[in-house]
């Protein structure tokens, strides 16, 4: 049988991955459509908005791995814990930053390809999480 909070990490890390594809696939590459005026307009509404979705999602999924991590404390759970604590590095030392100098610069363009290639490691590492959030439910 499934355990409820198993369960629930494995919704919280479902959420995280579609929403991670969705932002690779569609939401960065629409950004390199917008002229520079038109970005500078949007962005802030964009990141906002996104906010109210990434954030619970993220502190949800911190908080169940880190739950599980302490109670289990097998290695898989430990791996799992790294994979989400490397993906909030990645957020917060490198995407967050271009985010902000999106807003600040004029190489809209250019800071919109580079969130892009800096996104492609938390694509992996959430990924990675997912696979081993649903391989500990199935084990």
């Amino acid at each position: 049988m499934i355990d409820t909070i198993e369960a629930l990490r494995l919704v919280f890390d479902t959420g995280i991955l579609t929403l991670i594809w969705l932002v690779q696939l569609v939401i960065y590459p629409s950004l390199t459509m917008y002229n520079q005026t038109n970005l500078k307009s949007w962005h802030p509404i964009y990141t906002k908005r996104v906010t109210y979705v990434v954030l619970p999602l993220m502190l949800g999924q911190l908080g169940l791995s880190s739950y599980l991590m302490i109670v289990e404390g097998h290695l898989i759970e430990i791996a799992h814990l790294i994979l989400i604590l490397i993906a909030w590095a990645v957020t917060f030392f490198k995407a967050v930053p271009l985010h902000q100098s999106l807003e600040i610069s004029d190489g809209g363009l250019a800071t919109a390809h580079e969130l892009i290639n800096i996104n492609k490691s938390r694509v992996l590492v959430w990924t990675l999480a997912w696979i081993l959030s649903l391989a500990m439910i199935l084990v």
